[in-house]
């Protein structure tokens, strides 16, 4: 971990974590006999271990990382649509500051049936939580997960939201831990119908999900017409979600 400066508002200082070290993992993963795709694992690892440590010490704002491609595509998808600050290491060519921000990529599921699932549901794994029984009804489908910081912003609103009954949401926990996932909705409270346990991940692929929290507006025919890709926000709800979820 690297104390740094930076001169772009609003954050002065920052603590950077640069878990890239390419060539260092590569050469690692042959001395091992360890392919090198369990790279991209072990990267995704730390990434989630750095969103458990900004969770608890509420100083998400002040982290930033350093990760290229190569091997970690999906750590830095991760870190990046968590709102870091992220950098390509400097032995990469064209090395700059990123500025990725997956919500400027249309989702090409708009228009498209939800994907078809059965999970097990979260609170009571002796029930299945499935696309088919969802058909009739208007609904948003969440992702999200206890070791997401993103999903911790956004779930105040999604609670109120529940309370006022307006629009049903239901919950797709992403590769999470059951006891974690729980507790987390203990503490915070359950805004969801249900949640599906996606454990491994396949739905949320399915959905072409870049990282939690997304939502998605289901119709009554199971068509998506509407992703949020980051957290929901009331101007998000009252201005996009809510006159759309009221047409259909």
């Amino acid at each position: 971990m690297h104390r740094a400066t930076t001169t772009r508002a609003p954050r002065e200082e920052l603590y950077v974590l640069a878990f890239d070290h390419r060539r260092q993992l590569e050469a690692l993963a042959v001395q091992s006999g360890v392919a090198a795709s369990r790279i991209a694992e072990f990267k995704d690892l730390i990434a989630q271990a750095v969103e458990r440590v900004a969770e608890r010490t509420g100083k998400a704002e002040h982290i930033g990382v350093i990760v290229d491609e190569r091997h970690g595509a999906g750590a830095l998808q991760r870190m990046s649509r968590a709102g870091y600050w992220v950098a390509r290491p400097a032995e990469i060519p064209g090395s700059r500051p990123l500025s990725l921000d997956p919500r400027d990529v249309p989702s090409p599921l708009i228009g498209k049936p939800v994907p078809q699932f059965a999970l097990p549901v979260l609170t009571d794994r002796t029930r299945t939580l499935t696309a088919a029984e969802l058909r009739g009804k208007v609904y948003l489908l969440n992702v999200w997960g206890s070791w997401c910081v993103s999903c911790r912003v956004e779930h105040p609103v999604l609670v109120e939201l529940a309370k006022k009954g307006t629009l049903p949401i239901y919950g797709l926990n992403w590769k999470d831990r059951h006891e974690d996932a729980t507790a987390w909705l203990a503490r915070f409270g359950d805004p969801y119908v249900a949640s599906g346990v996606d454990r491994d991940g396949k739905v949320a692929i399915d959905l072409g999900v870049y990282g939690a929290p997304e939502t998605y507006l289901v119709d009554r025919d199971g068509i998506i017409r509407f992703k949020q890709t980051g957290p929901l926000t009331w101007k998000v709800i009252e201005e996009r979600i809510a006159p759309l979820a009221a047409k259909l």
